[in-house]
């Protein structure tokens, strides 16, 4: 997916596996996250990664799917399985860059998520992204 995110190198992963190693409950200095994959047999066909926010919100970003599993029922699995992680969080949002916009239908069939808005160039320049997100 090099249009959304064509920055992701060797040091990026290892953070984010280092972080994962951390887990969901390190406390919010330590910026410990949950990394959820999806297989189709032993292919990986994506990831999400699950950050914990102050105040109670779940910060999922980046997510990634193989574009022929992009499908609503992939989706209710992955929701399924963030919210089992994070229960008794208050909220829920996805970052979703708008070259990647396929995910921000599929996240509005989901009941309660909603588009809060758009923040421009949060962390890669010429990328703005929606902040699609729900209550849990």
């Amino acid at each position: 997916m090099p249009e959304e995110y064509d920055d992701i190198d060797n040091e990026f992963t290892t953070g984010i596996v280092n972080a994962s190693l951390r887990g969901p409950n390190a406390p919010y200095e330590a910026k410990g996250k949950v990394v959820y994959c999806a297989w189709d047999s032993d292919e990986l066909i994506g990831i999400a990664v699950g950050s914990p926010k102050r105040g109670g919100a779940i910060k999922i970003a980046p997510v990634l799917l193989a574009p022929q599993y992009r499908s609503s029922e992939l989706l209710q699995l992955l929701l399924t399985a963030i919210t089992n992680t994070f229960s008794g969080k208050r909220k829920l949002f996805f970052l979703v860059p708008v070259t990647s916009w396929w995910l921000v239908p599929q996240l509005l069939q989901v009941h309660g998520f909603f588009i809060e808005g758009v923040l421009r160039e949060p962390y890669k320049s010429g990328i703005d992204v929606v902040v699609v997100s729900t209550f849990i």
